[in-house]
């Protein structure tokens, strides 16, 4: 009936109503595009490059995202503590394993490398407003289940969350060196170099933002003061709290330092009393990042696209070759193989530093290496990666990038070697880092 009412004879018929109501809308949908275009169009946050400390402010935002982006690089930070999520104080057999509580650094360091592969296309297609917005929106979105993973002890959707922060971080990373290098067409080392160090700097804001949080939410375990009470089965001891019988395990100093408590003497403490404060320390963290992410998309401005346009045109090389042509070709694939090599053996490392310079050497340097000493160790290397990743950057302004390629890939394989023989000598030799300590002191 209504297709009769619109169409008679072949000729469309739209009702009065229908008309007025089109023509009510236009203007709003007329409206909404414009102020879409104006904040999140392709084109959304350009600027002319009248003021010349314009492009320099633009690092302060550019560097807060990939500071945020670098946090992932901190997560055997709290690793050890989710491995005793349940217990609090030691592992239970319903606490997470240290591969199960690693896997999420992999998934994190591979999903920001896919995801920022497969959004290539849709952000140049997008813009960078836009691409960066959901991003922040979709890392918010997994900081926050992935908290709730925590809380509730669920791997299942703990892994889920981590891929989708992974996926948001994907379409963050690319545009603010985009932005930069546009800025600075000339000296394009020297300006994405400063945006990717934000990355190495990442861990030093989330390991003490963490630290501070965790000791916020935390609840400390209960100390049994009356030792009386303390009965042992076999190898273990349990004490009676109310109707129920609580297992204790007895910690001295070396063990609390090892923990993220403060103030705990030596003594028995129940077993899975308390709280490590993990997950409502990690969506906090979720939900500061998002705002910083958010505000950081909307202050960063990109110049007028003539400005790039001309420097390449007054510095085209006849030897570039399209992007889409690249990856056909086998340097391409050289390359991209001996930086995956290179970068997972660092990643690595930093995917399980502070556990594993815990459990090697706490054992052999006992007063050395506690739970600080962990953080710091970590902090050390986030600043390495900070640095590196800058003075690299910018040497390649100077001196060519092959020949920075070169440099950095041939010391990275004499450093990568040398470690083995390193721990072994310090393991074996316990003594010789309280003697340098105490020279140096």
């Amino acid at each position: 009936m209504l297709s009769k009412l619109l169409k008679i004879r072949g000729v469309a018929i739209v009702p009065l109503e229908f008309r007025r109501l089109r023509s009510s809308l236009a203007p709003r949908s007329s409206a909404f595009s414009s102020i879409y275009e104006k904040y999140l169009g392709k084109n959304a946050g350009k600027v002319e490059t009248g003021n010349p400390r314009t492009k320099w402010k633009m690092f302060i935002p550019a560097f807060t995202v990939h500071a945020v982006i670098g946090s992932s690089y901190g997560w055997s930070h709290i690793s050890s503590t989710l491995m005793r999520e349940q217990g609090v104080i030691t592992s239970l057999a319903t606490d997470w394993s240290f591969d199960v509580v690693t896997y999420p650094m992999s998934i994190l360091i591979g999903g920001i490398g896919f995801s920022a592969a497969l959004l290539g296309n849709w952000i140049s297609r997008v813009g960078p407003r836009r691409s960066m917005l959901q991003g922040s929106l979709t890392l918010g979105c997994g900081y926050m289940t992935a908290s709730y993973a925590i809380c509730t002890h669920n791997i299942y959707l703990l892994y889920p969350s981590v891929a989708c922060i992974a996926f948001g971080t994907g379409s963050l990373y690319t545009p603010p060196i985009q932005t930069m290098i546009d800025w600075f067409p000339e000296r394009k080392g020297f300006a994405s170099g400063i945006v990717v160090s934000g990355i190495g700097s990442g861990v030093l804001v989330f390991a003490p933002l963490m630290d501070k949080l965790i000791s916020f939410y935390s609840r400390a375990p209960t100390l049994v003061s009356d030792v009386s009470q303390i009965i042992q089965k076999g190898s273990e001891f349990y004490c009676q709290v109310g109707s129920e019988l609580s297992q204790v395990l007895y910690l001295k100093s070396s063990d609390l330092a090892q923990l993220s408590f403060q103030g705990l003497v030596d003594g028995y403490y129940i077993i899975g009393n308390g709280s490590t404060g993990v997950g409502a320390a990690y969506g906090t963290v979720g939900i500061l990042y998002t705002s910083a992410l958010i505000l950081s998309t909307f202050t960063l401005k990109r110049p007028a696209i003539s400005i790039a346009e001309e420097h390449n045109d007054a510095t085209a090389d006849c030897n570039s070759v399209d992007s889409k042509m690249a990856i056909k070709t086998p340097q391409f694939w050289q390359l991209f193989g001996t930086a995956t090599l290179l970068s997972t053996g660092g990643m690595g490392l930093m995917s399980v530093a502070k556990p594993m310079i815990t459990e090697i050497f706490s054992c052999h340097q006992p007063d050395i290496v506690t739970a600080t000493f962990a953080t710091v160790y970590l902090m050390a290397m986030s600043s390495g990666n900070l640095f590196g990743r800058f003075g690299w950057a910018a040497l390649s302004d100077r001196i060519g990038r092959r020949l920075t390629f070169n440099i950095f890939s041939g010391t990275g394989l004499l450093v990568y070697t040398s470690l083995p023989v390193i721990i072994t000598f310090i393991i074996n030799n316990p003594g010789i880092i309280s003697n340098l300590l105490t020279r140096c002191s």
